[in-house]
């Protein structure tokens, strides 16, 4: 493989990668930070440009810390502990922005807000990777399945860290087909896990978030930051406008429940049936029975929509963002407002630049939650509306 003797970091990009520009072309170059200089190794290709990791940083950036976990190097959990956190925050913003401008072809975007928290010991759901044959667990070595069998986790809440170090009792009497074990942590540390671990967990949690409980399972989507779950959850609120609303991939019914309050009249919608069956119940908990419940997927809805004059559509849909029958969908449903809330800048970055550039909607509020530090992911939301642009 290639080795370049001196490569520029100019930036990092969306994935975590840092970009180096040569006279063949761009370079990307893995645990590296803007401004640094390295002597680097092909080790793979990206989007037919070659990708690279540095086995030499002749210059390190100001910013670069040594990584708190012993296993960072190795484990593929973490890809950006060697920067120091509010660096992560400044770089994740400028990736954010740059989706926007540069797949999206946005222009005149309003500031960003960002919020941030405990950079530690935050995630309140987790996978692990187990072969119980072998007595392995912990997470995949990067770029391989190959499990790094770890003491603890530093991202993890203390519960689901117990629940990690009991596992080896237990490994034993799963079936040796299992492959990962998902598990979630409540407020009050019980944890729920599928498979369930016998003697340890639940079958559900509860989460305590802004006033209202969450039921959640071991196997159901929820939000990992802990600290970030009611920002997450209310930002939206005080711009959104109108009587209905639907939340297009509800799945337990977070927003539902966090936005209801708001609307008169609400539908929350998902294709699978575990996903209903806690958001019929969390929405029944917190007092919510204006808020009713589908099980479809968002593109048969939107073929044939019971509510035709939608106020504000939610839509937080899965890393490919939306499919192409959605976007149009959506479009000829046509509501006031839309909040789009995304894990992958990149796919909400097309998805709002079809709404803004072809469907005339305007770009009203943008938001940036670190629910992953220690990664390059992040979470984002904005706020559509319907006509002319209105900043506040």
């Amino acid at each position: 493989m290639k080795i370049w003797n001196k490569l520029e970091i100019e930036k990092l990009v969306y994935g975590g990668w840092g970009l180096a520009r040569t006279d063949q072309g761009i370079v990307f170059v893995s645990d590296v930070i803007p401004g640094e200089t390295v002597r680097a190794q092909q080790i793979g290709v990206r989007s037919d440009c070659p990708i690279a990791q540095p086995v030499e940083i002749i210059e390190p950036s100001p910013n670069r810390r040594n990584p708190v976990c012993a296993c960072a190097q190795e484990c593929g959990g973490c890809d950006w502990q060697h920067i120091a956190h509010p660096v992560q925050l400044t770089i994740k913003k400028k990736v954010f922005l740059e989706c926007l401008e540069r797949t999206g072809k946005l222009h005149d975007l309003p500031p960003v807000q960002i919020f941030s928290a405990h950079e530690w010991n935050y995630r309140l759901r987790v996978q692990f990777k187990v072969e119980p044959a072998r007595g392995k667990k912990g997470f995949y070595k990067k770029g391989t399945n190959e499990i790094v069998d770890i003491p603890a986790c530093r991202l993890l809440a203390a519960p689901l860290n117990d629940f990690f170090a009991d596992l080896d009792l237990h490994l034993a009497s799963l079936p040796e087909s299992t492959a990962e074990i998902k598990a979630v942590c409540g407020s009050d540390g019980v944890v729920a896990s599928y498979p369930a671990v016998n003697g340890t967990v639940m079958k559900k949690a509860l989460i305590d978030v802004a006033g209202s409980r969450l039921s959640v399972s071991g196997t159901s989507f929820f939000q990992s930051n802990r600290h970030l779950l009611e920002p997450l959850g209310k930002w939206a609120g005080p711009w959104l406008e109108g009587d209905t609303f639907v939340d297009l991939y509800g799945g337990g019914g977070f927003f539902s429940v966090m936005l209801g309050d708001a609307f008169k009249k609400g539908l929350c919608i998902d294709n699978e049936i575990e996903c209903i069956d806690l958001a019929k119940e969390n929405l029944y908990n917190n007092n919510l029975p204006h808020v009713e419940t589908r099980l479809v997927s968002a593109e048969n809805f939107l073929l044939n929509p019971s509510i035709k004059d939608i106020d504000c559509l939610i839509v937080d849909p899965p890393r490919p963002g939306l499919t192409r029958n959605a976007r149009e969908g959506i479009s000829a449903l046509n509501p006031n407002q839309i909040l789009y809330v995304s894990c992958n800048p990149s796919t909400q970055a097309r998805d709002i630049g079809y709404f803004v550039n072809k469907m005339g909607y305007t770009i009203y509020k943008a938001a940036l939650f670190d629910l992953y530090p220690q990664t390059h992911h992040m979470e984002t939301a904005i706020i559509l509306n319907k006509g002319a642009l209105r900043m506040g």
